[in-house]
């Protein structure tokens, strides 16, 4: 999503786990991540 639909857009995304319910934050710009914690969310690049 936010290499396709949102590349030319700033986006932040929270949300939580599905498992443990720790909290996830998300910013990214021009379809680059730019930020992500908990340093132990994984983030899927690529793909459809």
């Amino acid at each position: 999503m936010v290499n396709s639909r949102c590349r030319s857009n700033r986006i932040k995304l929270d949300d939580a786990c599905a498992h443990c319910a720790e909290r996830i934050h998300l910013e990214a710009n021009n379809g680059i991540v730019t930020q992500v914690t908990s340093e132990d969310a994984v983030v899927h690049r690529g793909g459809t």
